[in-house]
Protein backbone atom coordinates (compact mmCIF):
# COMPACT_ATOMS: atom_id res chain seq x y z
CA UNK A 1 0.00 0.00 0.00
CA UNK A 2 1.92 3.41 -0.99
CA UNK A 3 0.45 5.79 2.39
CA UNK A 4 1.32 9.57 1.78
CA UNK A 5 1.87 10.57 5.82
CA UNK A 6 1.61 14.84 6.34
CA UNK A 7 3.01 16.36 9.13
CA UNK A 8 3.12 19.60 10.51
CA UNK A 9 7.49 19.86 10.66
CA UNK A 10 9.93 20.41 13.16
CA UNK A 11 11.12 17.43 15.53
CA UNK A 12 7.63 17.43 17.89
CA UNK A 13 6.07 14.79 19.19
CA UNK A 14 4.25 13.90 16.13
CA UNK A 15 6.59 13.77 14.06
CA UNK A 16 8.53 11.13 16.24
CA UNK A 17 5.40 9.19 16.35
CA UNK A 18 4.73 8.84 12.74
CA UNK A 19 8.52 7.90 12.33
CA UNK A 20 7.75 4.76 14.50
CA UNK A 21 4.85 3.59 12.28
CA UNK A 22 6.51 4.22 9.18
CA UNK A 23 9.81 2.28 10.57
CA UNK A 24 7.39 -0.34 12.13
CA UNK A 25 5.30 -0.97 8.52
CA UNK A 26 8.23 -1.38 6.16
CA UNK A 27 5.92 -3.44 4.16
CA UNK A 28 3.85 -0.30 2.72
CA UNK A 29 5.48 1.75 0.52
CA UNK A 30 5.63 5.25 2.76
CA UNK A 31 6.05 9.14 1.35
CA UNK A 32 6.37 11.55 4.60
CA UNK A 33 5.94 15.31 3.89
CA UNK A 34 6.17 18.34 6.22
CA UNK A 35 3.59 20.80 5.82
CA UNK A 36 3.21 23.45 8.04
CA UNK A 37 -0.13 25.26 8.37
CA UNK A 38 1.39 28.63 7.53
CA UNK A 39 2.85 26.90 4.19
CA UNK A 40 0.26 25.23 2.56
CA UNK A 41 -0.06 27.40 -0.26
CA UNK A 42 3.38 27.04 -1.22
CA UNK A 43 3.21 23.43 -1.13
CA UNK A 44 0.10 23.08 -2.61
CA UNK A 45 1.03 21.12 -5.92
CA UNK A 46 3.38 18.96 -4.47
CA UNK A 47 1.09 17.87 -1.83
CA UNK A 48 -2.00 17.41 -4.32
CA UNK A 49 0.57 15.07 -6.75
CA UNK A 50 1.46 12.92 -3.26
CA UNK A 51 -2.47 12.48 -2.44
CA UNK A 52 -3.46 11.64 -6.55
CA UNK A 53 -0.72 8.75 -6.21
CA UNK A 54 -1.37 7.71 -2.74
CA UNK A 55 -3.58 4.80 -1.71
CA UNK A 56 -4.23 5.99 1.48
CA UNK A 57 -3.24 9.41 3.12
CA UNK A 58 -2.67 9.82 7.04
CA UNK A 59 -3.02 13.40 7.93
CA UNK A 60 -1.25 14.55 11.53
CA UNK A 61 -2.36 18.14 12.29
CA UNK A 62 -6.13 19.00 11.86
CA UNK A 63 -5.53 22.79 10.94
CA UNK A 64 -3.08 21.98 8.13
CA UNK A 65 -5.90 18.93 6.88
CA UNK A 66 -8.58 21.25 7.05
CA UNK A 67 -6.31 24.23 5.08
CA UNK A 68 -5.94 21.28 2.46
CA UNK A 69 -9.05 20.48 1.99
CA UNK A 70 -10.51 23.85 1.25
CA UNK A 71 -7.85 24.07 -1.45
CA UNK A 72 -8.01 20.89 -2.89
CA UNK A 73 -11.34 18.57 -2.36
CA UNK A 74 -11.30 16.62 -5.09
CA UNK A 75 -8.11 14.70 -3.79
CA UNK A 76 -9.28 14.07 -0.62
CA UNK A 77 -12.05 11.99 -2.06
CA UNK A 78 -9.50 9.86 -4.38
CA UNK A 79 -7.86 7.74 -1.20
CA UNK A 80 -9.05 7.15 2.35
CA UNK A 81 -8.26 9.30 4.67
CA UNK A 82 -7.29 9.38 8.10
CA UNK A 83 -6.60 12.41 10.56
CA UNK A 84 -5.54 11.93 13.84
CA UNK A 85 -5.77 13.99 16.72
CA UNK A 86 -2.32 15.27 18.64
CA UNK A 87 -4.06 18.33 20.30
CA UNK A 88 -7.55 17.53 22.73
CA UNK A 89 -9.00 20.84 23.54
CA UNK A 90 -12.21 22.22 22.11
CA UNK A 91 -10.66 24.34 19.61
CA UNK A 92 -10.50 21.35 17.42
CA UNK A 93 -14.39 20.20 17.66
CA UNK A 94 -14.86 23.93 16.06
CA UNK A 95 -13.78 22.36 12.28
CA UNK A 96 -15.52 20.27 10.37
CA UNK A 97 -13.98 16.71 9.89
CA UNK A 98 -16.67 14.97 7.62
CA UNK A 99 -14.26 14.89 4.54
CA UNK A 100 -12.04 12.09 7.13
CA UNK A 101 -12.66 7.90 6.75
CA UNK A 102 -11.70 7.49 9.92
CA UNK A 103 -10.35 9.72 13.04
CA UNK A 104 -7.71 9.07 15.93
CA UNK A 105 -7.26 9.63 19.33
CA UNK A 106 -5.49 9.34 22.00
CA UNK A 107 -8.00 9.30 25.29
CA UNK A 108 -11.33 7.93 25.77
CA UNK A 109 -12.40 11.88 26.75
CA UNK A 110 -11.91 12.91 23.47
CA UNK A 111 -13.10 10.59 21.53
CA UNK A 112 -16.52 10.74 23.36
CA UNK A 113 -16.23 14.45 22.39
CA UNK A 114 -16.06 13.65 18.57
CA UNK A 115 -18.65 11.02 19.04
CA UNK A 116 -21.03 13.74 19.98
CA UNK A 117 -20.52 16.01 17.38
CA UNK A 118 -21.52 13.16 15.39
CA UNK A 119 -18.55 11.44 14.32
CA UNK A 120 -19.03 7.78 13.97
CA UNK A 121 -15.38 6.39 12.83
CA UNK A 122 -13.03 7.22 15.75
CA UNK A 123 -10.66 5.23 17.71
CA UNK A 124 -8.12 5.74 20.09
CA UNK A 125 -4.66 4.73 19.71
CA UNK A 126 -2.45 5.65 22.75
CA UNK A 127 1.10 7.19 21.99
CA UNK A 128 3.78 4.58 22.54
CA UNK A 129 7.21 4.76 23.86
CA UNK A 130 10.37 3.09 23.49
CA UNK A 131 10.66 0.71 26.70
CA UNK A 132 14.27 -0.34 25.34
CA UNK A 133 15.33 2.97 25.70
CA UNK A 134 13.23 4.07 28.86
CA UNK A 135 14.53 0.95 30.66
CA UNK A 136 12.97 0.19 34.04
CA UNK A 137 15.83 -2.34 35.05
CA UNK A 138 18.04 -0.07 34.11
CA UNK A 139 17.48 2.69 37.02
CA UNK A 140 18.79 1.87 40.43
CA UNK A 141 16.37 3.96 41.61
CA UNK A 142 19.04 5.25 44.35
CA UNK A 143 18.66 8.96 45.56
CA UNK A 144 20.85 9.97 48.24
CA UNK A 145 18.14 13.08 48.39
CA UNK A 146 14.66 12.97 47.29
CA UNK A 147 14.33 15.21 44.47
CA UNK A 148 10.93 16.30 42.15
CA UNK A 149 11.29 15.76 38.38
CA UNK A 150 9.11 17.66 35.67
CA UNK A 151 9.55 17.47 31.92
CA UNK A 152 7.81 19.69 29.28
CA UNK A 153 7.26 23.24 28.20
CA UNK A 154 6.79 26.07 30.39
CA UNK A 155 3.13 27.10 29.55
CA UNK A 156 0.54 28.51 32.22
CA UNK A 157 -1.47 25.22 32.45
CA UNK A 158 1.04 23.30 32.98
CA UNK A 159 1.68 25.05 36.52
CA UNK A 160 5.36 24.66 36.86
CA UNK A 161 5.44 27.60 38.47
CA UNK A 162 3.08 26.56 41.20
CA UNK A 163 5.10 23.23 41.59
CA UNK A 164 8.58 24.68 42.34
CA UNK A 165 6.73 27.19 44.64
CA UNK A 166 5.80 24.20 46.87
CA UNK A 167 8.85 22.27 46.51
CA UNK A 168 10.87 25.32 47.87
CA UNK A 169 8.37 25.33 50.67
CA UNK A 170 8.99 21.81 51.73
CA UNK A 171 12.84 22.09 50.79
CA UNK A 172 12.95 19.72 48.31
CA UNK A 173 14.92 20.01 45.05
CA UNK A 174 13.78 19.82 41.47
CA UNK A 175 15.44 18.68 38.12
CA UNK A 176 13.59 18.52 34.84
CA UNK A 177 13.92 19.13 31.25
CA UNK A 178 12.52 21.05 28.12
CA UNK A 179 12.29 24.56 26.55
CA UNK A 180 11.17 27.31 28.33
CA UNK A 181 9.05 29.27 26.63
CA UNK A 182 8.59 33.07 26.17
CA UNK A 183 6.34 35.23 29.46
CA UNK A 184 5.85 31.84 31.44
CA UNK A 185 9.01 31.46 32.42
CA UNK A 186 9.53 34.44 34.30
CA UNK A 187 7.07 33.39 36.97
CA UNK A 188 9.15 30.40 37.81
CA UNK A 189 11.54 30.18 40.73
CA UNK A 190 14.37 28.43 38.89
CA UNK A 191 17.35 28.65 42.25
CA UNK A 192 15.91 25.37 43.21
CA UNK A 193 15.45 23.79 39.67
CA UNK A 194 18.27 21.64 38.15
CA UNK A 195 16.96 22.42 34.30
CA UNK A 196 18.04 21.05 31.39
CA UNK A 197 17.57 23.00 28.03
CA UNK A 198 18.17 21.28 24.57
CA UNK A 199 18.81 17.89 25.59
CA UNK A 200 19.12 15.46 23.13
CA UNK A 201 16.81 11.91 22.66
CA UNK A 202 19.62 9.74 23.77
CA UNK A 203 20.19 11.96 26.72
CA UNK A 204 17.06 12.14 28.04
CA UNK A 205 17.09 8.94 30.47
CA UNK A 206 19.68 9.45 32.59
CA UNK A 207 17.59 12.90 33.29
CA UNK A 208 14.75 10.99 34.56
CA UNK A 209 17.02 8.30 36.78
CA UNK A 210 17.87 11.92 38.87
CA UNK A 211 14.15 12.49 39.41
CA UNK A 212 12.83 10.40 42.82
CA UNK A 213 9.20 11.22 42.03
CA UNK A 214 7.54 12.42 39.06
CA UNK A 215 4.88 15.51 38.94
CA UNK A 216 2.72 16.54 36.36
CA UNK A 217 0.31 19.59 37.60
CA UNK A 218 -1.48 20.47 34.19
CA UNK A 219 -5.07 21.48 34.42
CA UNK A 220 -7.29 21.78 31.28
CA UNK A 221 -8.34 25.03 29.92
CA UNK A 222 -9.94 26.65 27.20
CA UNK A 223 -7.12 27.56 25.07
CA UNK A 224 -5.42 24.32 25.80
CA UNK A 225 -5.98 20.30 26.75
CA UNK A 226 -3.36 17.98 27.73
CA UNK A 227 -3.17 15.22 25.10
CA UNK A 228 -0.47 13.30 27.11
CA UNK A 229 1.94 14.04 27.94
CA UNK A 230 4.19 12.06 26.84
CA UNK A 231 6.70 12.66 29.89
CA UNK A 232 4.10 10.99 32.21
CA UNK A 233 4.62 7.47 29.75
CA UNK A 234 8.48 8.05 29.87
CA UNK A 235 8.67 8.57 33.68
CA UNK A 236 6.61 5.25 34.35
CA UNK A 237 8.47 3.53 31.88
CA UNK A 238 11.59 4.49 33.88
CA UNK A 239 10.99 3.53 37.00
CA UNK A 240 9.52 6.60 38.42
CA UNK A 241 6.32 7.29 40.67
CA UNK A 242 4.00 9.77 39.24
CA UNK A 243 1.69 12.26 40.85
CA UNK A 244 -0.94 13.79 38.61
CA UNK A 245 -3.83 15.80 37.76
CA UNK A 246 -6.58 13.71 35.97
CA UNK A 247 -5.84 15.25 32.66
CA UNK A 248 -4.77 13.82 29.47
CA UNK A 249 -3.63 9.53 29.59
CA UNK A 250 -3.95 9.97 33.38
CA UNK A 251 -7.65 10.20 33.51
CA UNK A 252 -7.59 6.60 31.21
CA UNK A 253 -4.86 4.69 32.84
CA UNK A 254 -3.88 6.43 36.13
CA UNK A 255 -5.97 4.61 39.05
CA UNK A 256 -5.08 6.73 42.59
CA UNK A 257 -2.72 4.61 45.17
CA UNK A 258 -2.29 1.66 42.89
CA UNK A 259 -0.03 2.79 39.51
CA UNK A 260 0.15 6.67 40.31
CA UNK A 261 -1.20 8.94 43.21
CA UNK A 262 -4.02 11.76 41.65
CA UNK A 263 -4.04 15.32 42.68
CA UNK A 264 -6.94 18.09 42.45
CA UNK A 265 -5.01 20.92 44.34
CA UNK A 266 -2.36 22.65 46.14
CA UNK A 267 -2.44 20.72 49.28
CA UNK A 268 -3.36 17.19 47.49
CA UNK A 269 0.11 17.69 45.79
CA UNK A 270 1.79 18.97 49.15
CA UNK A 271 0.99 15.79 50.36
CA UNK A 272 1.21 13.37 48.36
CA UNK A 273 4.61 14.97 48.27
CA UNK A 274 5.09 14.49 51.74
CA UNK A 275 3.80 10.57 51.35
CA UNK A 276 6.23 9.62 48.91
CA UNK A 277 9.13 11.29 50.16
CA UNK A 278 8.64 9.60 53.59
CA UNK A 279 7.47 6.40 52.24
CA UNK A 280 9.66 4.25 50.27
CA UNK A 281 7.61 1.15 50.05
CA UNK A 282 4.78 3.30 48.53
CA UNK A 283 7.36 4.14 45.87
CA UNK A 284 8.07 0.44 45.34
CA UNK A 285 4.25 -0.56 44.61
CA UNK A 286 3.86 3.01 42.73
CA UNK A 287 6.85 1.93 40.30
CA UNK A 288 6.12 -1.52 39.81
CA UNK A 289 2.67 -0.88 39.18
CA UNK A 290 3.51 1.79 36.79
CA UNK A 291 5.52 -0.66 34.98
CA UNK A 292 2.37 -3.16 34.75
CA UNK A 293 0.58 -0.30 33.33
CA UNK A 294 2.63 1.73 30.64
CA UNK A 295 4.40 -1.88 29.27
CA UNK A 296 1.18 -2.01 27.08
CA UNK A 297 2.14 1.33 24.76
CA UNK A 298 5.05 -0.18 23.38
CA UNK A 299 6.31 1.59 20.14
CA UNK A 300 5.60 -2.23 18.21
CA UNK A 301 1.93 -2.17 19.79
CA UNK A 302 1.20 1.43 18.50
CA UNK A 303 2.40 0.60 14.84
CA UNK A 304 0.66 -2.61 14.81
CA UNK A 305 -2.19 -0.76 15.64
CA UNK A 306 -2.17 1.41 13.22
CA UNK A 307 -1.81 -1.07 10.24
CA UNK A 308 -4.70 -3.05 11.33
CA UNK A 309 -6.30 0.61 11.21
CA UNK A 310 -5.20 1.27 7.66
CA UNK A 311 -6.08 -2.72 5.88
CA UNK A 312 -9.53 -2.22 7.92
CA UNK A 313 -10.17 1.01 6.02
CA UNK A 314 -8.86 0.23 2.83
CA UNK A 315 -10.13 -3.04 2.47
CA UNK A 316 -13.31 -5.11 4.17
CA UNK A 317 -11.64 -7.23 6.80
CA UNK A 318 -13.36 -10.41 5.82
CA UNK A 319 -11.27 -10.16 2.36
CA UNK A 320 -7.96 -9.48 3.69
CA UNK A 321 -5.35 -12.27 2.69
CA UNK A 322 -1.67 -13.15 3.79
CA UNK A 323 0.36 -15.04 1.91
CA UNK A 324 3.33 -17.05 4.46
CA UNK A 325 6.47 -17.82 2.39
CA UNK A 326 8.43 -19.66 4.61
CA UNK A 327 12.08 -19.78 1.99
CA UNK A 328 15.68 -21.02 2.74
CA UNK A 329 18.43 -19.94 0.12
CA UNK A 330 16.03 -19.52 -2.94
CA UNK A 331 15.94 -15.89 -4.54
CA UNK A 332 15.09 -16.50 -7.89
CA UNK A 333 11.92 -18.49 -6.40
CA UNK A 334 10.49 -16.47 -4.15
CA UNK A 335 11.12 -13.47 -6.70
CA UNK A 336 8.69 -15.59 -9.16
CA UNK A 337 6.60 -16.36 -6.56
CA UNK A 338 5.72 -12.58 -5.83
CA UNK A 339 5.49 -12.01 -9.08
CA UNK A 340 2.72 -14.25 -9.12
CA UNK A 341 1.35 -12.77 -6.10
CA UNK A 342 0.99 -9.57 -8.06
CA UNK A 343 -1.00 -10.76 -10.84
CA UNK A 344 -3.46 -12.38 -8.69
CA UNK A 345 -7.41 -11.29 -8.99
CA UNK A 346 -7.23 -10.82 -4.92
CA UNK A 347 -5.92 -7.17 -4.36
CA UNK A 348 -6.65 -7.00 -0.33
CA UNK A 349 -3.43 -9.32 0.27
CA UNK A 350 -0.03 -9.18 2.06
CA UNK A 351 3.20 -11.48 1.69
CA UNK A 352 5.04 -12.21 4.65
CA UNK A 353 8.29 -13.69 3.79
CA UNK A 354 9.73 -16.08 6.53
CA UNK A 355 13.45 -16.32 5.84
CA UNK A 356 14.52 -19.26 7.67
CA UNK A 357 18.31 -18.86 6.27
CA UNK A 358 20.43 -17.93 9.42
CA UNK A 359 22.09 -15.42 7.31
CA UNK A 360 18.98 -13.56 6.41
CA UNK A 361 19.58 -13.69 2.23
CA UNK A 362 15.96 -13.47 1.53
CA UNK A 363 15.53 -9.63 2.92
CA UNK A 364 17.93 -8.57 -0.55
CA UNK A 365 14.97 -10.08 -2.55
CA UNK A 366 11.87 -8.04 -0.15
CA UNK A 367 13.57 -5.25 -0.86
CA UNK A 368 14.04 -5.21 -4.37
CA UNK A 369 10.16 -6.53 -4.58
CA UNK A 370 9.20 -3.69 -2.45
CA UNK A 371 10.45 -1.19 -5.09
CA UNK A 372 8.96 -2.71 -8.37
CA UNK A 373 5.46 -3.37 -6.07
CA UNK A 374 4.57 -0.79 -4.35
CA UNK A 375 1.24 -1.21 -3.70
CA UNK A 376 2.00 -4.75 -2.24
CA UNK A 377 2.56 -4.88 0.99
CA UNK A 378 5.63 -7.67 1.91
CA UNK A 379 6.52 -8.04 5.18
CA UNK A 380 10.14 -9.61 6.26
CA UNK A 381 10.53 -11.99 9.37
CA UNK A 382 13.77 -13.36 10.10
CA UNK A 383 13.12 -16.76 11.87
CA UNK A 384 16.56 -18.82 10.69
CA UNK A 385 18.47 -20.03 13.54
CA UNK A 386 19.82 -23.63 12.97
CA UNK A 387 18.75 -26.75 11.95
CA UNK A 388 15.08 -27.36 9.87
CA UNK A 389 12.87 -24.74 11.12
CA UNK A 390 9.87 -25.27 9.00
CA UNK A 391 7.32 -25.33 11.17
CA UNK A 392 8.94 -22.01 13.77
CA UNK A 393 9.25 -19.80 10.12
CA UNK A 394 5.21 -20.56 9.35
CA UNK A 395 4.56 -20.12 12.76
CA UNK A 396 6.47 -16.31 13.11
CA UNK A 397 5.16 -15.64 9.91
CA UNK A 398 1.12 -16.39 11.06
CA UNK A 399 1.78 -14.34 13.96
CA UNK A 400 3.12 -11.35 12.01
CA UNK A 401 0.35 -12.10 9.78
CA UNK A 402 -2.70 -9.54 9.82
CA UNK A 403 -5.06 -10.81 6.92
CA UNK A 404 -8.37 -12.53 8.19
CA UNK A 405 -7.31 -15.56 6.13
CA UNK A 406 -3.62 -17.13 5.49
CA UNK A 407 -2.20 -19.23 2.80
CA UNK A 408 0.64 -21.12 3.40
CA UNK A 409 2.49 -21.20 0.48
CA UNK A 410 6.40 -22.94 0.33
CA UNK A 411 9.04 -21.54 -1.97
CA UNK A 412 8.99 -24.31 -4.63
CA UNK A 413 5.36 -23.75 -5.41
CA UNK A 414 4.16 -21.04 -7.60
CA UNK A 415 0.34 -20.05 -7.49
CA UNK A 416 -1.24 -19.96 -11.11
CA UNK A 417 -3.79 -17.83 -12.61
CA UNK A 418 -6.76 -17.02 -9.18
CA UNK A 419 -5.05 -19.62 -7.24
CA UNK A 420 -5.60 -17.73 -4.04
CA UNK A 421 -9.48 -16.27 -4.89
CA UNK A 422 -10.22 -19.87 -5.45
CA UNK A 423 -8.57 -21.35 -2.21
CA UNK A 424 -10.04 -18.45 -0.24
CA UNK A 425 -13.52 -18.98 -1.70
CA UNK A 426 -12.92 -23.06 -0.59
CA UNK A 427 -12.79 -21.71 3.03
CA UNK A 428 -16.22 -19.31 2.73
CA UNK A 429 -18.34 -21.80 1.39
CA UNK A 430 -17.39 -23.88 4.53
CA UNK A 431 -19.04 -22.01 6.97
CA UNK A 432 -17.81 -24.01 10.16
CA UNK A 433 -13.76 -24.27 10.68
CA UNK A 434 -11.90 -25.32 7.72
CA UNK A 435 -8.75 -25.90 6.49
CA UNK A 436 -8.60 -26.67 2.46
CA UNK A 437 -5.55 -27.10 0.03
CA UNK A 438 -4.84 -26.86 -3.56
CA UNK A 439 -3.53 -28.85 -6.31
CA UNK A 440 0.01 -28.87 -6.92
CA UNK A 441 0.09 -30.87 -9.87
CA UNK A 442 0.73 -34.68 -8.20
CA UNK A 443 -2.44 -35.27 -8.09
CA UNK A 444 -2.76 -36.33 -4.17
CA UNK A 445 -6.45 -35.67 -2.43
CA UNK A 446 -4.96 -36.22 0.88
CA UNK A 447 -4.53 -32.86 3.21
CA UNK A 448 -0.72 -31.72 2.83
CA UNK A 449 -0.44 -28.35 4.07
CA UNK A 450 2.08 -26.09 2.04
CA UNK A 451 -0.37 -24.89 -0.22
CA UNK A 452 -3.50 -24.57 1.90
CA UNK A 453 -5.54 -21.89 3.09
CA UNK A 454 -7.03 -21.00 6.60
CA UNK A 455 -8.75 -18.60 8.68
CA UNK A 456 -6.01 -17.07 10.99
CA UNK A 457 -7.88 -17.21 13.81
CA UNK A 458 -8.74 -20.60 13.58
CA UNK A 459 -5.01 -21.09 12.85
CA UNK A 460 -3.70 -19.79 15.84
CA UNK A 461 -6.82 -21.14 18.07
CA UNK A 462 -5.57 -24.66 17.02
CA UNK A 463 -2.13 -24.34 18.16
CA UNK A 464 -0.52 -23.55 14.78
CA UNK A 465 1.99 -26.00 13.50
CA UNK A 466 4.20 -28.52 15.99
CA UNK A 467 7.40 -27.02 15.80
CA UNK A 468 8.56 -30.57 17.85
CA UNK A 469 9.06 -31.76 13.86
CA UNK A 470 12.48 -30.67 13.27
CA UNK A 471 13.18 -32.40 10.30
CA UNK A 472 11.34 -33.66 6.79
CA UNK A 473 8.50 -35.36 6.98
CA UNK A 474 5.29 -35.98 9.35
CA UNK A 475 4.09 -32.02 9.99
CA UNK A 476 1.44 -32.76 7.39
CA UNK A 477 -0.22 -36.39 9.18
CA UNK A 478 0.28 -34.53 12.44
CA UNK A 479 -1.38 -31.15 11.44
CA UNK A 480 -4.22 -33.56 9.39
CA UNK A 481 -4.67 -35.77 12.42
CA UNK A 482 -4.51 -32.84 14.94
CA UNK A 483 -7.43 -30.70 12.79
CA UNK A 484 -9.59 -33.78 12.86
CA UNK A 485 -9.50 -34.41 16.32
CA UNK A 486 -10.52 -30.52 16.61
CA UNK A 487 -13.42 -30.47 14.24
CA UNK A 488 -11.64 -29.24 10.97
CA UNK A 489 -13.64 -29.62 7.57
CA UNK A 490 -10.37 -30.45 6.06
CA UNK A 491 -11.36 -29.97 1.97
CA UNK A 492 -9.38 -29.89 -0.91
CA UNK A 493 -10.10 -27.30 -3.77
CA UNK A 494 -8.61 -28.80 -6.90
CA UNK A 495 -9.32 -25.86 -9.50
CA UNK A 496 -7.04 -23.74 -7.21
CA UNK A 497 -3.08 -24.92 -8.95
CA UNK A 498 0.58 -24.43 -8.03
CA UNK A 499 3.19 -25.51 -10.60
CA UNK A 500 6.34 -26.86 -9.06
CA UNK A 501 9.10 -24.31 -9.66
CA UNK A 502 12.44 -26.53 -7.95
CA UNK A 503 12.46 -29.95 -7.30
CA UNK A 504 13.79 -30.90 -3.86
CA UNK A 505 16.30 -33.49 -2.82
CA UNK A 506 15.15 -37.04 -3.52
CA UNK A 507 13.38 -39.71 -1.17
CA UNK A 508 16.61 -41.47 -0.81
CA UNK A 509 18.15 -38.71 0.77
CA UNK A 510 15.44 -37.88 3.17
CA UNK A 511 15.07 -41.74 4.27
CA UNK A 512 16.45 -41.19 7.55
CA UNK A 513 14.55 -38.10 8.71
CA UNK A 514 10.99 -39.53 7.50
CA UNK A 515 12.04 -42.44 10.21
CA UNK A 516 12.78 -40.29 12.69
CA UNK A 517 9.67 -37.76 12.11
CA UNK A 518 7.21 -41.19 12.15
CA UNK A 519 8.85 -42.70 15.35
CA UNK A 520 7.97 -39.19 17.09
CA UNK A 521 5.02 -39.41 15.86
CA UNK A 522 4.29 -42.72 16.92
CA UNK A 523 5.59 -41.71 20.71
CA UNK A 524 2.96 -38.51 20.18
CA UNK A 525 0.19 -41.29 19.57
CA UNK A 526 -0.50 -40.28 15.96
CA UNK A 527 0.61 -43.19 14.14
CA UNK A 528 -0.15 -47.09 14.08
Amino acid sequence: MKILAITDGGNWCLDKLTKVVVDGNPQHSWKVMTVHPKKVVHQLDEVEKAMDEADLVWHQYFRTATQLYDLIPDSFRKSPQVLTHHNQSDKVLREDFRWADYMVCHTQKMREKLIEKGYDKVCVIPHGIDLDFFDYDSNPYEHDVFTVGYVGRTKPWKRLAKVAEICNELSIPMVGMGRRDDGYANEVNWENIDWHEGVEDDERFEIYKKMSCFVQFSYDCSKHEEAGPMPLHEAMASGIPVITTNVGFARDWIQDGKNGLVVDNEQDLKYQLIRLKEDPKLCKLLREKAWDTVKQFSEPKMAIQYERLFNQIKWSEEDTVSVVIPTYQRPEQLEEIIDSIEEQEIKSIEVVVADDDPVGSAFVVVKKMREKYKHLAIKYVRTGYSGYGLARARNLGAIEAQGHYLVFLDDRYCPEKDALTKLVMGLKVRKKKAWVFGDKGAGKKTFIENFSAIRRKDFIDMGMFCERITAYGGMSQECRTRALHQGFDLGYVPEAKAKTIINTRRMRGRRKDIWRMKQLLHRMGLSR
